[in-house]
């Protein structure tokens, strides 16, 4: 008796191939044989991992591709006969019925069903932490080491870890994927100062370990060491304010009197050509000191010093007081500026409660006491 799930039809299995000491010629990769198993017979491809020939009375590795999907379990035996004359060649052992497609070169799953070989979970849960850049399936493991479902981690030491339900890493393998995102930002940090993140890939190019990469973002954001903004990341530790040079400094306190002096007709900061200037009004923005709106209809973002926008908000009250209301017009009028930035404006204080729209006119709201 099983549960209806217990199996499921294949088109590709891992074996153990032994071909027998007294058939007529060695079995070649990519020769079209009969397996027999169960109660049933079906043609494949044998694929033998490294590719050239099993001779009679040696074994090896391959996977069996089959024309239509068939049914089996690991441990199954089956009986090997080739096509034409009909002989019984030799036999195998089914590894892993459910398998990936693979080249006849992947090392790594040809040291997976080595493992698989010697029924030991934990060498199966290497072997597949090693094909999955760091990351294994439970089930995978529970499939191919033959175990009852729900068993395998009771039968792994605590070198893995269950990072996630149904998934587990080996314990060293995490470590060294936390280091390898640590160490990629230490230097980035060092080669680019001024800048407050990183993009994804210096990170992802660093790991020795792709597939826990996910996994190890979380526990870091959680432990507080990362930080991701905008699909980019940084050290939480780190601070770009304390690198910057005496010449940046100057020229960060540069750029802020500019947007104040320019009141509500802003510079656009795409204008800025010194090399840090981009990173310079990243961090002004980031501290709170510029504020980026976005003009939808132009499709462009627009900065304003915090101090103009305050100034802009208590003008507006003096101007329209509550309950009178005002068209853009009057507002852009009132604030001296143009559409270009009186639109993302009041859209910003609409979404800050300042303003409350409706129609094509606006109130200010009252203030609290």
């Amino acid at each position: 008796l099983c549960t209806s799930d217990a199996f499921t039809a294949s088109d590709c299995m891992d074996v153990q191939i032994s071909v027998l000491p007294d058939a007529p010629r060695p079995l070649k990769h990519m020769q079209e044989i009969r397996a027999m198993f169960g109660t049933s017979q079906e043609v494949v491809t044998v694929r033998l991992m490294g590719g050239g020939q099993v001779s009679p009375g040696q074994s090896g590795f391959a996977q069996l591709r089959f024309r239509h999907k068939a049914v089996g379990f690991a441990g199954q035996r089956a009986i090997l006969r080739s096509l034409s004359p009909a002989a019984t060649i030799g036999g195998a052992a089914i590894l892993d019925p459910w398998a990936r497609p693979v080249r006849a070169g992947d090392v790594a799953r040809l040291d997976l069903m080595r493992s698989a070989a010697t029924q030991d979970p934990a060498l199966i849960a290497a072997a597949l932490c090693q094909q999955g850049q760091g990351l294994a399936v439970l089930d995978d493991v529970e499939r191919i080491a033959r175990l009852r479902r729900g068993g395998a981690m009771g039968c792994l030491t605590d070198r893995f870890t269950e990072i996630a339900r149904g998934y587990i890493a080996q314990t060293p393998d995490l470590s060294a994927a936390k280091s390898d995102v640590i160490t990629a930002l230490q230097s980035f940090h060092a080669a680019y100062p001024v800048k407050r993140l990183a993009p994804r890939r210096i990170i992802e190019q660093r790991s020795r370990f792709p597939g826990l990469l996910p996994y190890v973002e979380k526990i870091l954001i959680a432990d507080e060491e990362l930080r991701v903004e905008d699909g980019q990341v940084a050290l939480t530790a780190y601070d770009p304010h304390a690198a910057l040079s005496e010449a940046q400094r100057i020229r960060l306190a540069e750029i802020g009197a500019l947007f104040t002096k320019a009141e509500m007709t802003p510079p656009d900061a795409a204008k800025y050509t010194d090399p840090d200037d981009p990173d310079l009004v990243a961090l002004l923005v980031a501290s709170g000191v510029l504020v980026s709106l976005n003009n939808v209809s132009l499709n462009q973002r627009v900065l304003f010093h915090a101090k103009c926008l305050a100034q802009a908000v208590c003008h507006l009250r003096a101007t329209f007081p509550a309950p009178e209301r005002f068209t853009t017009s009057q507002a852009r009028s009132a604030l001296t500026t143009t559409r270009k930035y009186i639109v993302p404006l009041l859209e910003h204080l609409d979404m800050q409660g300042i303003t409350q729209r409706d129609g094509d006119t606006r109130q200010i709201t009252k203030q609290a006491h």
